[in-house]
């Protein structure tokens, strides 16, 4: 039997690990597995660079590489998870940061009308609003891409924290007291400064680009390692719950993420496998791969996709290695009816 329990590896597949790591806290993405798990894999597998991350989301695996040295390739369709990606792996000089954070607050706050969408405004106070309509012309003015990368990322998370933004499976308005903007952000990039200059880093080189899983712009036989988690059957359609991100990014584009996570599952299996055929091509032989995927449940039927995926994968060239098994929980229907095991697994593949 390919699969094998590693239980006490399960809050690993899980983002919270990450909530109080510097650098890797600046853009919490709940969906996301944590910067131990990858370490945990590069031990277990005797992986080596370069690593690709097909789904990069928040830049987890990425940022790892740079604490580890190690060059990379991250991909997704979400625009918020390009540029929490980007802010986090850039090289800064701190000077510049400072220098930036100055000119950023020296400047006496006027009001400035910005027209926002309706939808926007649903989940902000109009001082809010007024705030982030001050600040962000002025980082969008910054020269240096990276840099204006940095800011706008605090500026989006800021403003996500002094919102109403409740996610709960989807996208919903929570009214509570928020704490005023201005002083938030403030606080946010000193902390986000002093983190990245303390943050352990090694030289090395990381792509980020905005693309799809199953048409990616790297050459055949390139990769050595990846190490990726697509969206799960059935569970989040991720371009809705970060839309309010993705729109102070710039408007979100169609591709996998668009459609794969939601409730067909033969849609969502055709774009594994035309995952997998891309990630053949790109990968050297001898490649190793760990791909973190969960199990559904969808329409009174067990799915179990860790299974399929493995077979999907043989089907185009893989072995596979191993099945981890990291959590097991109970399938619910209306939230409480218990209806069979789903398994969260990581599937452990190789290219001969």
């Amino acid at each position: 039997m390919l699969l094998e329990e590693k239980l006490e590896w399960g809050p690993l597949a899980t983002f919270v690990p990450n909530k109080h790591l510097p650098v890797y806290n600046w853009f919490y993405f709940k969906e996301g597995f944590s910067r131990d798990l990858i370490f945990k894999l590069k031990d277990l597998l005797n992986l080596k660079p370069p690593l690709l991350d097909p789904f990069c989301g928040s830049g987890t695996s990425l940022l790892a590489c740079r604490e580890l040295g190690w060059d990379a390739w991250g991909f997704d369709i979400m625009p918020i998870c390009i540029l929490a990606s980007r802010a986090k792996t850039a090289e800064y000089q701190p000077e510049r940061l400072k220098l930036y954070y100055k000119q950023l607050f020296s400047e006496s706050f006027k009001p400035v009308r910005k027209q926002f969408p309706g939808w926007i405004k649903r989940f902000f106070l109009s001082p809010t609003l007024q705030d982030i309509a001050f600040f962000l012309p002025r980082i969008e003015g910054i020269a240096e891409a990276k840099y204006r990368d940095f800011f706008k990322l605090a500026l989006i998370t800021s403003a996500v924290k002094c919102s109403w933004i409740w996610r709960d499976g989807m996208l919903k308005v929570k009214k509570h007291p928020v704490p005023p903007f201005r002083k938030f952000f403030q606080r946010r990039l000193k902390r986000m400064i002093k983190e990245w200059e303390r943050f352990p880093k090694k030289p090395c080189q990381i792509w980020i680009e905005l693309g799809d899983a199953r048409k990616l712009s790297l050459p055949d036989s390139c990769i050595n390692t990846v190490i990726t988690s697509p969206p799960y059957l059935n569970q989040v359609d991720y371009p809705s719950l970060y839309r309010v991100e993705n729109w102070f990014c710039s408007p979100a584009l169609p591709g996998l993420r668009s459609c794969i996570g939601l409730a067909d599952p033969q849609a969502y299996f055709s774009d594994l496998e035309s995952t997998l055929a891309e990630l053949y091509r790109v990968c050297k032989p001898k490649a190793k791969l760990a791909i973190i995927i969960g199990n559904a449940w969808v329409s009174g039927e067990l799915i179990e996709s860790d299974l399929r995926l493995a077979e999907l994968a043989k089907e185009q060239g893989f072995r596979v290695k191993k099945i981890l098994v990291l959590n097991k929980r109970y399938a619910l229907e209306r939230r409480t009816i218990k209806r069979g095991i789903l398994r969260e697994s990581a599937v452990l593949l190789t290219k001969p």
